[in-house]
């Protein structure tokens, strides 16, 4: 038995590494592939990814967006993965205001072939593994994103589940994704 005398520098540094080793850091280089604007003010923003990734429907990434002048607000955010699982491409929804941050106002200009940066999977708002509970989905404007991408899953996997939407928007023009949901009425029934 040896006794090592050590500094807290030195025990933080093994610490950092020892964490790096069991939870390697998910980093990924989107490219960006098409724009589709949903309304005036709602924009979906299709990327490749560099390579393959696993994600429950419903997670959500962080994004780096660096950019001339950030302001106060950074070049970071997190979005829900819009797309499915069963998608060949990363979906970002994103809703866009008068006084959109520096980080919106570059991600709405970027073009195809532009590049955003993803890391940090995360997020335990997915489906239950049960597929007997019944489910009840309550979302607002742009907030239906994780609901899309679970539907969309389970459309595409051709599971059927009892759930109940409940989707508030302030204009008729407002709800988005309205094609996977009816699709969904007519396979299994989901009721909105």
């Amino acid at each position: 038995f040896t006794l090592i005398s050590y500094s807290l520098e030195l025990a933080l540094v093994l610490g950092n590494i020892f964490g790096r080793l069991i939870n390697p850091d998910f980093r990924q280089v989107l490219t960006l592939v098409r724009k589709e604007v949903l309304i005036p003010n709602i924009v979906n923003f299709w990327f490749q990814s560099a390579r393959p990734f696993s994600f429950a429907a419903g997670q959500f990434l962080e994004y780096t967006l660096a950019h001339h002048k950030p302001d106060n607000r950074g070049i970071r955010r997190y979005f829900t993965i819009a797309s499915s699982p069963t998608e060949k491409e990363i979906l970002i929804s994103t809703k866009f205001s008068e006084k959109s941050s520096s980080f919106k106002q570059k991600l709405r200009r970027l073009e195809e072939g532009g590049e955003i940066i993803a890391s940090k999977i995360a997020g335990e708002f997915i489906l239950p593994a049960n597929r007997e509970q019944k489910l009840a989905f309550i979302a607002g404007g742009i907030g239906i994103t994780p609901f899309r991408s679970m539907v969309k899953y389970l459309l595409d996997a051709g599971q059927s589940r009892d759930i109940v939407l409940i989707y508030v928007a302030r204009t008729e023009s407002d709800f988005v994704f309205r094609d996977i949901f009816e699709e969904a009425q007519r396979k299994f029934g989901m009721r909105t």
